[in-house]
Parts: C-alpha cells; sequence; structure tokens
C-alpha cells in the first residue's frame, strides 16, 4: 500500500525454482495429488518450444482458442497461458461443455483453435451440432487427456473440414512434456505420435531399465533442461513417481523403430486373466466399432477362477443383447478379451478433465447398484 492509503502495484519477487501453481490430478486411478509447478515449468517451454508447434498451428496466431478445461485442470490453466504464450492467442472458455453451444461459440468467435477430449468430440459428432454451424475457421482440433478411438477420427475430420486433428498425449505431473499424432502428416495408426518440443521418452521395466523397441513397459517422459516436478508435501509420492530427472506416467506403452509411441493402457487398468493381460484399449476401441455404441469402458472385475475378468459398461444408442454383442466381438477379438458382464448406463462417470473413472463402474457393478448382464 501507498502512505496515502490507495491501493498500489504489488511487488511479487519470484525466482524460477519457486513454485507457481498446484495442481491436482484426476484421481481416476486413486487420491488426487497436488503437482508443484514451478516458474521454470510454466515459462521455459514458452521461449524454447524447439519447433513445437508445427508451422500451420504458428499460422493460427492472434486468433481464438475455445475450450471447456475446468480451469483447476492442467489443460485449463495452460489455456489461461495463451495470450502470453508465442503465437498470443485469446483463449475463450465455455464453462460447462454443451456441443451445441460450443459450435455455435466456434462459429460467431471464428475460433482457429479447439481443444477437445474425446468424448466432447464424440458428442459433437454424435449430436451433429456442427452440421447447424459453421466450423470453416478452425484450423486446429486438439484432442488429449483419453485415447482417440480410431473410429472417431474420420467422422472429425468431416465436422472440421479445414482443421488439422492433433491428438496429444500428456500428464499433469509431466506439463508440457509429451508426444503429438496427426493424421494428416503421416501419423500411424493406433499411436499417439511422435515427442513434440524436446520432450524424451522411454520404456522401462519395473526397476526403470530401458526396453527394446517393441517391448511393452512403463512410459516415462521428460522436458530436456527441465527438473522433474513433485507431489506437494508428499515425499513418498514424489520418490515412487519423479526419479532421475524422469515422470513416470503410469501408462504401459511400446516404441516402434522410428521411436513413435504406442499407449497400450493405463498401468492399473490392465486386466490380468489367468495370467495373460489385456489392454481395457484394445477391448474398448473393438466395442465402439459396433454401431449401437455411443460410448464405452472396459474394466476388470474379480473372478475367483481366473483371478480377474472382462467387464465392459456401455452407452447404447439402441438395445443389444449380450450375446449379439459377443458375437460380433468374436470376429474381432480372442476368446479371453471378449466381455463377461455388460453394464447398462445411460452415462459414464468422468471426472472434471472427462477421463472415465474406472474404480466407480466396478464398485457399482460389484454393488448390484446396475442393471447387468451375463
Amino acid at each position: 500500500m501507498e502512505e496515502s492509503g490507495a491501493p498500489g502495484p504489488i511487488q511479487t519477487p519470484a525466482e524460477p525454482e519457486d513454485v507457481a501453481e498446484i495442481l491436482f490430478t484426476s484421481g481416476t486411478t486413486g487420491s488426487p495429488k497436488g503437482v508443484a509447478c514451478r516458474h521454470l515449468h510454466v515459462t521455459q517451454p514458452l521461449t524454447d518450444s524447439h519447433g513445437w508447434p508445427p508451422e500451420w498451428w504458428q499460422a493460427c496466431a492472434d486468433g481464438v482458442y475455445l475450450h471447456a478445461n475446468a480451469v483447476s485442470t492442467a489443460g485449463g490453466q495452460l489455456r489461461l497461458l495463451e495470450p502470453l504464450g508465442p503465437q498470443r492467442m485469446t483463449a475463450l472458455a465455455q464453462p460447462r461443455f454443451d456441443p451445441e453451444r460450443f459450435c455455435r461459440l466456434a462459429e460467431e468467435h471464428r475460433a482457429a483453435v479447439v481443444q477437445l477430449v474425446p468424448a466432447m468430440a464424440s458428442s459433437i459428432v454424435d449430436s451433429e451440432a456442427y452440421r447447424r454451424h459453421d466450423l470453416s475457421s478452425v484450423r486446429v482440433v486438439s484432442l488429449g487427456c483419453a485415447p482417440l478411438p480410431m473410429a472417431l477420427t474420420p467422422k472429425l475430420a468431416s465436422a472440421f473440414p479445414n482443421a488439422h486433428l492433433v491428438n496429444m498425449y500428456e500428464l499433469s505431473e509431466a506439463r508440457y512434456a509429451g508426444t503429438a499424432f496427426t493424421p494428416e502428416d503421416g501419423g500411424k495408426d493406433g499411436s499417439v505420435g511422435m515427442p513434440r518440443g524436446a520432450s524424451q521418452v522411454r520404456i522401462t521395466d519395473d526397476s526403470g531399465g530401458d526396453l527394446a523397441s517393441g517391448v511393452v513397459g512403463e512410459v516415462r517422459v521428460r522436458w530436456a533442461g527441465l527438473p522433474a516436478q513433485h507431489y506437494f508435501g508428499d515425499a513418498a509420492a514424489t520418490a515412487r513417481v519423479f526419479a532421475d530427472g524422469w515422470t513416470r506416467t503410469g501408462d504401459a506403452g511400446y516404441l516402434d523403430p522410428d521411436g513413435c509411441l504406442y499407449i497400450v493402457d493405463r498401468l492399473k487398468d490392465v486386466i490380468i486373466k489367468g495370467g495373460i493381460n489385456i489392454s481395457s484399449v484394445e477391448v474398448e476401441n473393438a466395442l465402439r466399432e459396433h454401431p449401437a455404441v455411443a460410448d464405452c469402458a472396459v474394466f476388470g472385475v474379480p473372478d475367483q477362477t481366473h483371478g480377474e475378468d472382462v467387464a465392459a459398461a456401455l452407452v447404447l444408442r439402441r438395445p443389444i443383447s449380450p450375446r449379439d454383442m459377443r458375437g460380433f466381438l468374436t470376429a474381432r477379438l480372442a476368446p479371453h478379451q471378449i466381455p463377461k458382464r455388460f453394464v447398462h448406463l445411460a452415462a459414464l462417470p468422468r471426472n472434471r478433465s472427462g477421463k472415465v473413472v474406472k474404480h466407480e463402474l466396478r464398485a457399482r457393478l460389484l454393488a448390484g447398484a446396475a442393471t447387468h448382464s451375463r
């Protein structure tokens, strides 16, 4: 305060190593943890971007960046920085996602970039909201938070005819570090692309040793030149996740010989049935190929014979019997991958980031709170 009592500028000294913000993780596989992000994690990738984003994204400079991320998420916080970034974009946030209003805002403000999670993208396609609004201004559709269903890609390309589709793999604990997949630029189907910017990716075994290309292990990432972040007030969890300058993602994946990353599943979501590992993502992709399936999630449930068995929660566009669904899956999956139990829901439980909360689905099924079929 000035001597006169009138409010004046507040000067708050900050060093690069000081904590700038604490963001809580989504908590899809456990309790949310506070990720402490330092000022250098916020600013350094903006000024030392190593060629990211590509030229066609840079061409959106000074435009509008439309999203519906909660401010309490890493994505929401990053969008607040758009006016300060090298593209100087204006961030426009929809407080609660609605496909019709989202498309209307994109038309009204001539949005150059839109950010969606796959569930939002599916909603825009299924509601056909894109048909009622002019989305020709959109040059980039950035997707993240969850795997992009392969069947959704061509539909989304039709909804945003002038846009590059970019599937981003990232997590709160690693901030900017991650990969990007762009179908139009020769990206490999089923992958999450190549490391972007100064990102580096490793695949390791449980002890941290590097694995050969094609071998599934845990994905570890970092942004070259930046120290790892940490969990605020949780030294034990920090030691487990942030090791030797790398961030353990908790995702199972592999690298191909070209360095392209493929995500198999969340390590905690891998279903182990009779000693055989089953990827929930692979089963979900097969389920989404059925035209009656609007949304789905696959998870493991206890089984006395096999240890675990496969269950699926389905949001349906029209009724289909479990027998017919299993018959459909027979041509797409091995017998041990086909769900034994199905749960029919009006909507999947999701957290503020749009991720499915699978432990809640598992609890509902085991408690018999949802109608299910064998």
